[in-house]
């Protein structure tokens, strides 16, 4: 008696036959072999999928193949920051790092850079020394005496002389011409009254060129306190207490300014003396210095002396003893130009005064008992 066949299996599965379906008219796709597809871990494909793809070209492809972790500890993987370690030396009985094929290189390397540094700090020495020697060499040569200051060229100069000015810029001659200060000598040459503007160049090997502009001396203001040296900028250059040290001071530069005589002050808050020396003057000594600069020379060579009262008020003394009347210190140019006229037409016998305030009209008045002969 055959066995009984049951159409399904224990584990319930269906029979398969020959045309590869199952009892149910559906196809199995599982392997005929009854086992499971053979899945590589590596990529998840079935050894059927990896069949179906295209030839490679005859290069076999390398798997990555799963190692369990070796618990050797002389296989263990060295920990980070040390090298690998070779076997104990026979000899030594130590062990030796691994040296790889690049190590010796970035050895050659770290080498040929530590060579080009000590080549460039050589370089950077020699050229340090080559200059030290040329700035010595330099040196000794500029501080020699054939460039010491042999010469002082002035040019400029009409009042001061030159050894006042060569005292005032405090040159001298033997010193250096390389190590002389030309700027504090240009300030102290304008620092000085009589001096408006300095310069000083040197001119190798053994001159130095100076050149200034000297204050004018226009008039001398005579106030309580002495008589002042004035400049036509208003600068007061010189301060004598009697009359006597002035004229010494105009005889010794040789100069013969206007007179003058104010009542008041030279500068407004400072006291006359010698501390006004440098200073400007103001107010109504101003005036007096810009009535001056209109004075034309044949008006000076008879004038004797500007006066300026308290009011303000201009008035000029002639050496003939006549008075011309001149008012405020405005249209100074119009009254002086009406002054020279009345001088120049009018005869001046027994003439007592000239009244100019009012430059268009201008009067003269004589002498009583003046008989003017034919």
């Amino acid at each position: 008696m055959s066995p009984k066949v049951d159409d399904r299996t224990a584990a319930g599965r269906t029979r398969r036959g020959d045309d590869g379906r199952n009892n149910d008219g559906r196809r199995d796709v599982r392997p005929r072999d009854g086992g499971h597809r053979n899945v590589s871990r590596a990529n998840g494909r079935s050894d059927r999928a990896r069949a179906s793809d295209p030839p490679t070209g005859g290069r076999k492809t390398k798997q990555r193949q799963n190692h369990p972790v070796s618990q050797d500890p002389k296989r263990r993987r060295p920990t980070a920051g040390k090298p690998p370690q070779r076997a104990p030396s026979k000899s030594t009985g130590k062990r030796e790092p691994v040296r790889s094929s690049v190590e010796p290189q970035l050895l050659e390397r770290r080498r040929q850079i530590s060579l080009d540094g000590r080549n460039r700090l050589w370089q950077r020495l020699k050229v340090a020394g080559v200059l030290t020697l040329a700035a010595a060499v330099t040196t000794g040569i500029l501080f020699s005496p054939f460039f010491d200051i042999d010469t002082i060229d002035i040019k400029g100069k009409s009042i001061l002389s030159a050894d006042d000015i060569t005292r005032i810029s405090g040159l001298s001659k033997g010193s250096a011409l390389v190590a002389a200060d030309t700027s504090a000598a240009a300030d102290a040459l304008r620092a000085d009254p009589w001096i408006a503007f300095a310069t000083l160049r040197r001119s190798y090997p053994s001159t130095m060129l100076v050149t200034i502009n000297e204050e004018i001396p226009t008039i001398v203001i005579k106030v309580a306190a002495g008589s002042a040296l004035v400049s036509r900028n208003g600068r007061i250059l010189e301060f004598a207490s009697t009359d006597e040290k002035m004229e010494s001071i105009l005889d010794r530069h040789g100069i013969r300014p206007v007179a003058g005589r104010l009542d008041g002050r030279l500068v407004d808050g400072i006291g006359d003396g010698s501390a006004a020396i440098g200073s400007h003057v103001t107010g109504a000594a101003q005036e007096m210095v810009r009535l001056s600069e209109h004075l034309s020379a044949p008006l000076r060579q008879r004038l004797s002396q500007i006066d300026m009262g308290s009011k303000g008020d201009l008035k000029l003394l002639l050496t003939d003893g006549s008075t011309v009347l001149l008012g405020p210190a405005e249209r100074m140019s119009a009254k002086v130009s009406a002054v020279e006229s009345v001088l120049a037409q009018v005869d001046l016998q027994c003439l007592e005064q000239i009244d100019v305030r009012n430059p268009i009209r201008a009067t003269v008045r004589r002498a009583d008992g003046c008989k003017l002969s034919d």
